[in-house]
């Protein structure tokens, strides 16, 4: 006598409305947490800090084009207008990200915690939206 296999569950492929519903819903919740948790610790933004985000983000995404030129150099050669759009993709990636970090400052003036989660949960929408955007793209 053998014992019966229990039976595999499998799950129904996802359609594309239910992965942007999900990657929507999974931006709105980072956001929620990065501005309910926030405490600032300078008084207000000035403009040193946003130059600096940029800068920082441009050093970013620079970094991130030379490992992605690093990876495809064997399997094609890189092609330069490949990383040139890889390399501008990523910097506004990286820039929108640190600047939403730093506009939370205006909105905790603004509006206390309140408008910080207002803002926050906003900015993870768009980012989640910019993702399934260029994540779309890539696939084309």
């Amino acid at each position: 006598m053998t014992a019966k296999q229990p039976r595999k569950r499998s799950r129904p492929p996802q359609t594309p409305a239910g992965r942007l519903r999900r990657t929507i819903l999974v931006g709105a919740a980072i956001g929620a947490y990065f501005g309910y948790f926030f405490r600032p610790v300078r008084e207000g933004v000035s403009l040193e800090f946003i130059r600096f985000d940029l800068l920082l983000s441009l050093f970013a995404a620079v970094v991130a084009t030379l490992v992605l030129a690093w990876q495809i150099r064997r399997q094609e050669g890189p092609k330069l207008r490949r990383l040139l759009s890889y390399a501008l993709r990523m910097w506004v990636t990286f820039a929108l990200f640190l600047l939403m970090l730093e506009g939370r400052y205006i909105a905790y003036n603004l509006g206390g915690r309140l408008a910080t989660v207002a803002f926050t949960v906003l900015a993870g929408v768009g980012i989640a939206l910019w993702y399934v955007y260029s994540a779309g793209k890539e696939r084309v």
